[in-house]
């Protein structure tokens, strides 16, 4: 299942800057990460110089491109592409759907 960015909230009213700005973020982390490899279940990029490891995977569950910032002293995520959050809820979406076709396969 794919989860394209909209330009509404659930609720129906405009979409704020932030919103925007994420969808826009997401868009360009899935496009750059379908370039750097086409297998980009454990693509891995360091620095010599930096204290922070970029990690790019694929989510097991919905296939999404995620891309997190690891602080590679402690091991901590500084910031996730897209947030855990949103994996949450696509995850989600994506067992009401097969919950659903269940129940429509089995009449």
């Amino acid at each position: 299942m794919r989860i394209e960015p909209i330009n509404t909230m659930p609720t129906g009213r405009p979409a704020t800057d932030a919103w925007r700005q994420l969808a826009h973020e997401t868009a360009k982390v899935r496009e750059r990460a379908q370039r750097v490899s086409a297998d980009p279940a454990v693509t891995v990029h360091t620095s010599e110089s930096s204290a922070l490891q970029s990690v790019i995977e694929s989510d097991a569950t919905t296939k999404e491109i995620v891309v997190k910032m690891v602080d590679q002293k402690t091991g901590e995520v500084v910031r996730q592409i897209p947030p855990e959050e949103m994996l949450r809820i696509a995850r989600a979406i994506s067992g009401q759907i097969a919950a659903e076709q269940q129940k429509t396969n089995q009449r």
